[in-house]
């Protein structure tokens, strides 16, 4: 889910295998990134947000 002025991409759901890796590039400076409910703004950096190790369902919701 995205707000405000900004895009992410990919937007919507995404297939990640069990211990991969799943990147969303943003456009635009995000002022809050949540994952599953947890501030995770800090953890973009050159406006991408990378999450490893995915075991289960993320959702992602950024605001710009």
């Amino acid at each position: 889910l995205v707000s405000g002025s900004g895009s992410a991409s990919p937007e919507g759901g995404m297939y990640v295998a069990s211990g991969g890796s799943a990147v969303i590039n943003l456009s635009g400076t995000p002022t809050k990134l949540f994952d599953n409910g947890t501030d995770k703004t800090t953890a973009v950096a050159a406006n991408k947000y990378t999450i490893t190790n995915v075991t289960a369902n993320h959702n992602v919701v950024v605001i710009f």
